[in-house]
């Protein structure tokens, strides 16, 4: 956690969230043990969609193992990715390689 809260800032992580039950959680804990994105909403009539990179036989395990409840879509080739010009970080021992399509 040490690394992220630095790229985000010890002033930010130690934050103060609510959830719904109103109990106080830190900013950082959202994101110091897991990957996490966090995603910030002003409207209630959002849709969140997220789109991933491996076959779409996957997403019904991914759901089951992520609790994941929002739209769930299949890139596999990427297509949509490469139109963006998205990056993407593979991590192996440590080590970053950043690949750009």
């Amino acid at each position: 956690m040490a690394a992220q809260c630095e790229t985000i800032g010890d002033d930010v992580a130690s934050m103060d969230l609510f959830d719904e039950k109103g109990d106080v959680v830190k900013f950082g804990d959202l994101y110091g043990e897991r990957k996490a994105l966090v995603v910030f909403v002003r409207e209630a009539d959002v849709r969140i969609v997220a789109v991933g990179c491996g076959p779409h036989k996957f997403i019904e395990g991914f759901r089951q193992r992520s609790g994941f409840q929002y739209d769930l879509y299949s890139d596999p080739e990427r297509n949509v990715y490469q139109a963006l010009g998205l990056n993407y970080t593979l991590s192996t021992k440590g080590e970053s390689k950043i690949n750009t399509h």
